[in-house]
């Protein structure tokens, strides 16, 4: 009994075991395949990136030794492009503006020396004289100091009194002045932000209006070859219509008997033609053609010194009147 109950323990342990086998071999054999796999993929991007190596050196030789950028650093260098230009219209606006005031100032100081000059004269020649003041600056000289004219203890008091009140009004004078200059600066730096503001705005509206009117030029020149388009169509219709009013003309003119009908002087021609070249041949015995076609036959008839619809024979030569030959399906629906 107590082997039985051994081999139960042992059999129990032993299938709780074969389930954890049975999960560690799968895991190896996922493992195995996961490691498969993933040396598959390496070769593959190790051949790609042979393969795209390769395409790399070919467009390098056929660009003439230059690398080769991607889509994306085009991108990029575009986008820098463009700010760099932005950059460049900004600076080159600034330095025109600079190089007006420039100009104004020196127009300036020119006018100002001439009239200063014309004013000297006229000083000089009243009898008066003009006093040139030094302008530069002087430094600073530090008095010195002296023995008091009094050694009495009340004027000295008075005298240092008296030097205090100036003291303090000199300090009152200079805090308004402190005062003052403070508030010109903030007024200065507030009008300075609005200006600078006003001119970014001035220079955005400037490159939109000048995007603007890039586009429009642009629109301009298509509506202007559309325009000669259409004058094009309508001149051909023109004429065109000219020609087949003509020769509604002509065929009601044939209908009623007033001239001989288009067919048959065409085929006159036709024959004549065909007369005329059996006896070229027979007198030149060139290889000429034997036969004249339908449309040239039209053509000789159209041609001819009364034109089609017109009993006016200098009509022929009036303006935006053009001669076209008939096609073989005219000639037939005659």
């Amino acid at each position: 009994m107590a082997m039985i109950n051994e081999r139960d323990r042992r059999d129990e342990t032993t299938d709780k075991l074969s389930i954890y086998r049975h999960q560690a071999s799968a895991v190896a054999r996922k493992k195995n395949i996961t490691a498969q796999k993933l040396h598959e993929l390496r070769g593959e991007l190790q051949q790609l990136e042979s393969m795209v190596e390769l395409k790399k050196n070919e467009l390098k030789d056929k660009s003439g030794g230059s690398d080769v950028i991607s889509s994306v650093q085009f991108k990029n260098y575009v986008n820098k492009l463009r700010s760099k230009t932005t950059s460049y219209k900004k600076k080159r606006a600034e330095i025109d503006d600079l190089k007006g005031e420039n100009t104004i100032l020196a127009r300036t100081q020119d006018i100002l020396k001439v009239k200063w000059n014309s004013l000297k004269e006229r000083i000089e020649t009243s009898g008066c004289t003009i006093t040139e003041l030094n302008t530069a600056s002087n430094q600073y000289e530090r008095p010195k100091t002296a023995k008091p004219s009094s050694e009495n203890v009340d004027e000295l008091k008075r005298m240092i009194k008296e030097l205090s009140d100036r003291i303090d009004e000199k300090k009152n004078v200079n805090t308004e002045l402190n005062d003052s200059c403070s508030q010109l600066n903030s007024e200065f730096l507030e009008l300075n932000d609005k200006y600078s503001a006003k001119r970014r705005t001035y220079e955005s509206m400037a490159a939109t209006l000048e995007n603007e009117f890039s586009r429009l030029q642009e629109d301009v020149k298509s509506m202007e070859q559309q325009l000669s388009t259409v004058n094009w169509k309508v001149f051909r219709s023109e004429i065109e219509l000219e020609i087949q009013n003509a020769i509604i003309e002509r065929l009601n003119d044939e209908q009623n008997g007033d001239q001989p009908k288009l067919a048959e002087l065409i085929e006159n021609e036709i024959s004549r033609a065909n007369m005329e070249t059996e006896n070229l041949n027979r007198q030149n015995s060139s290889s000429l053609p034997t036969g004249r076609s339908y449309e040239e036959a039209a053509e000789q008839v159209l041609s001819a010194d009364t034109p089609i619809g017109d009993s006016n024979p200098t009509s022929a030569n009036r303006p935006g009147t053009a001669r076209r030959p008939v096609s073989r399906a005219n000639m037939h629906r005659t």
